[in-house]
């Protein structure tokens, strides 16, 4: 097995209030090791579940764009997704609008190597 980095990255239409979306995972994804929620130009809660169990990983995790490292904001959790992928739910407290908004979502997770 080797640990690795999944980035979900995307923009943030801050003009609403709140978003959900699906994170889709790479297939090689055995076990999600921790999670860092980031928002850049923007301050919100963010809470993550898995897609088929909705078995819940965060429950309303501040997500900031305070400009620590990504690994020193690391969330350890534990799932075994199983071909699945993660949902979130945003909900955002402040935001510039005359900015762009991005939500920055890493997934460490470890892979099987036996696939490749």
């Amino acid at each position: 097995m080797r640990q690795r980095v999944y980035l979900y990255n995307v923009v943030v239409d801050n003009t609403y209030e709140s978003k959900h979306d699906s994170i889709v995972l790479p297939t090689n994804v055995k076990k999600i090791v921790s999670i860092c929620p980031n928002l850049v130009n923007g301050m919100g809660y963010i809470s993550i579940f898995n897609e088929k169990t909705n078995e819940q990983l965060l429950n309303q995790v501040i997500a900031a764009d305070d400009n620590e490292h990504w690994n020193v904001k690391n969330i350890p959790v534990l799932n075994l997704p199983e071909a699945n992928n993660l949902y979130y739910t945003l909900r955002l407290i402040e935001s510039d609008l005359t900015k762009e908004c991005r939500l920055k979502v890493y997934v460490t997770y470890l892979e099987d190597l036996e696939e490749q």
